[in-house]
C-alpha cells in the first residue's frame, strides 16, 4: 500500500476487529514486534484467544507492554474452531477480520476492507489462499478474511472443524449460503481456481471435514471466558499510565480509585503560561464533564501548581523545545486511552461554553461519532463577538469546530500536509453531526490579546501564506462586530457520513 494511503487510513476510524489465535508463543511475539505501528491505528481493536502456553506469562507481558494497542484478550483452551466463535462474540467493530496465518497479514488489506465493506453490503473479501486437496476436492483456505460482523454472526461457523486450516474455509462456505458475494480485489484474478464452497453439497461437505459428527451453528457455542485484558474496560489502566508517565517532567494522580470508575464524558485541556485563565477554566469545565485531564507544556509560571479542581483526574507536565499543538493533543489522546470513557472533548484555556448553548449531557446519546460545536470569537467585549472575516470560513463570524467524538480506543491525529497547527484536534471525521454548542474564544478579546497571539503564530509557524491569510485579521482595527445574545442556534443537529 502506498504512503498517502496508509495515511488516509489512519485518519478514519477503521471500525475493525481483527482476530488473532497464535498457535504459538513466538508467532505472536514476531508478529506485534513487527507490526506494532499499524497494530495502534484509529478504530482497530485486537482481539486475542491466548492458548494454554508455558509460557503464556511472557505472551501477556508482551501485550501489556504494547499498552497503546487496543487490545482484548481471552484465554482458550477449547479447539480453534470454539475460540474463534469466543473471539467472535467479543468483537465490537462494524468489520471483523479474522485473520488466519498472521506471518502473511499485509496491511495493505485494512485500507482494502474499509474502502470496498462500506461501499457494498452482503459482501466479503478475502486475501491471500492456499489450496488444500482433501478427498479429491479442492479448497480456498484464505489467510485472512473480512466480513460485516451482523453478516458473520448470522453465518454457522461450525466448531467441531477438526483441521484448523479449513475452519475459514467453512466460514466462507456459510456466507456464501447466507447469499453474501465475495469481493475480489484488483490484484486477484476474478476466477479462484477452486471449488466455491457453495458448490460443495452439504452432504459432501460433512463427509470429508464431520464423519461422525455434525457442524454446530455459532449460536450454539458457550459465552466467551472472562477477558484478562478490556482496552473498552481500560484494564490495568493504573499500571500502564504510571509507565507511561514516567517519560514526563512532572504528573500527578489526583485520586488513585480514578482508574477504576467508569465516566461519560472526559474533558481534555493543554496550558502554556495561562495562570490568570486556569482556576477558570477548571471551574468552569466542573459543570461539563465527569472528569478532566491536563497537560501542562512546561509552563514557566504557576499554571502546573494551580491547576486544582475537583474532576481534575491527571495533570501532567512535559519539557517544551518548541511549539508542537499536534505532539501535545495525541499526548493527551494517550492519556485520556488509561480510562474507562464514552465520550471525550477539548477546550483551550481561553475558551469557555456559552451560557445558553452548553447542554454537553445531552450529547451523549446522539447516535454519531463526532460532534462540532460552534464557535466565535469575543471581540472589544464579553457580549460581542466579530462577524466578518475575508477568508476565514464563517457563517456570519460563527466558525464550527470538530470538538468531541466517542472513544473509539486509543487513537490519534493525523493532520493533512502534516500539519502541527491548525487542524481538526479530533482522530476522525466519520459519522460526524454539526450541534447546538456554543463556544466563546476569550483568546481575541482585547488588542493586547490579539497582537499577543498574532506574534505567537507568526513566530512558531513557518507557512509564510498562513501569516498572510489565517493571522491577518488579528491586525484587523476596522471590524463589524454582534451581539453574542443574538446568536440563535437550531434545536436540530445537521449530520454527515
Amino acid at each position: 500500500m502506498k504512503n498517502g494511503d496508509m495515511l488516509w487510513v489512519a485518519r478514519c476510524n477503521l471500525d475493525i476487529s481483527m482476530i488473532l489465535l497464535p498457535e504459538t508463543a513466538a508467532d505472536l511475539e514476531n508478529f506485534i514486534t513487527y507490526n506494532a505501528p499499524n497494530l495502534r491505528l484509529n478504530g482497530l481493536e485486537i482481539v486475542i484467544g491466548l492458548p494454554l502456553l508455558r509460557d503464556e506469562q511472557v505472551i501477556f507481558d508482551t501485550l501489556v507492554k504494547h499498552s497503546l494497542i487496543n487490545w482484548k484478550i481471552i484465554q482458550v483452551k477449547q479447539s480453534y474452531a470454539e475460540a474463534l466463535n469466543q473471539c467472535i462474540l467479543l468483537c465490537e467493530k462494524k468489520i471483523v477480520a479474522i485473520v488466519g496465518t498472521p506471518t502473511l497479514f499485509d496491511f495493505g488489506y485494512l485500507y482494502m476492507a474499509f474502502r470496498m465493506l462500506n461501499l457494498y453490503s452482503s459482501a466479503f473479501l478475502v486475501f491471500g489462499v492456499d489450496k488444500t486437496i482433501l478427498n479429491g476436492y479442492n479448497f480456498d483456505c484464505p489467510h485472512v478474511l473480512f466480513v460485516k460482523r451482523h453478516d458473520l454472526n448470522q453465518s454457522m461457523v461450525s466448531v467441531g472443524i477438526p483441521f484448523r486450516k479449513l475452519v475459514l474455509t467453512g466460514i466462507v462456505r456459510s456466507l456464501q449460503r447466507l447469499g453474501l458475494k465475495r469481493i475480489y480485489h484488483p490484484h486477484k484474478s476474478s476466477q479462484s481456481g477452486a471449488v466455491s464452497m457453495i458448490d460443495i453439497k452439504k452432504n459432501v461437505w460433512k463427509k470429508i471435514l464431520f464423519p461422525g459428527g455434525k457442524e454446530e451453528p455459532l449460536a450454539s457455542t458457550s459465552k466467551p471466558p472472562p477477558l484478562l485484558y478490556d482496552w473498552s474496560k481500560a484494564s490495568f489502566g493504573e499500571t500502564r499510565c504510571r509507565q507511561y508517565l514516567k517519560n514526563f517532567k512532572k504528573s500527578q494522580v489526583m485520586d488513585k480509585y480514578c482508574f477504576d470508575k467508569e465516566y461519560r464524558v472526559i474533558a481534555l485541556i493543554q496550558t502554556y503560561n495561562e495562570i490568570k485563565n486556569v482556576p477558570e477554566v477548571l471551574y468552569h469545565l466542573d459543570n461539563f464533564c465527569d472528569g478532566i485531564i491536563l497537560l501542562d507544556d512546561d509552563s514557566n509560571d504557576d499554571t502546573y501548581e494551580q491547576a486544582i479542581s475537583k474532576k481534575l483526574l491527571l495533570k501532567v507536565q512535559k519539557a517544551r523545545h518548541s511549539f508542537d499543538d499536534l505532539t501535545n493533543r495525541n499526548i493527551l489522546l494517550d492519556l485520556v486511552s488509561f480510562f474507562s470513557v464514552e465520550w471525550i472533548y477539548t477546550l483551550d484555556a481561553d475558551e469557555r461554553f456559552d451560557e445558553r448553548y452548553n447542554k454537553i449531557y445531552d450529547l451523549l446519546t446522539l447516535p454519531y461519532n463526532m460532534l462540532s460545536f460552534h464557535y466565535v470569537h469575543l471581540w472589544g467585549d464579553k457580549s460581542t463577538y466579530r462577524t466578518d472575516y475575508e477568508t476565514s470560513p464563517s457563517k456570519n463570524g460563527i466558525f464550527t469546530r470538530a470538538r468531541m467524538f466517542k472513544n473509539i480506543g486509543r487513537s490519534q491525529i493525523y493532520p493533512q500536509d502534516n500539519r502541527r497547527l491548525h487542524f481538526n484536534p479530533v482522530p476522525f471525521i466519520q459519522n460526524h453531526s454539526i450541534v447546538s454548542i456554543l463556544i466563546l474564544h476569550y483568546g481575541t478579546l482585547t488588542e493586547q490579546h490579539r497582537n499577543k497571539k498574532y506574534e505567537f503564530y507568526v513566530a512558531e509557524d513557518s507557512t509564510v501564506r498562513h501569516h498572510e491569510t489565517i493571522y491577518k485579521f488579528l491586525k484587523d482595527s476596522e471590524v463589524r462586530l454582534n451581539d453574542v445574545k443574538n446568536i440563535v442556534l437550531g434545536n436540530k443537529s445537521m449530520s454527515f457520513e
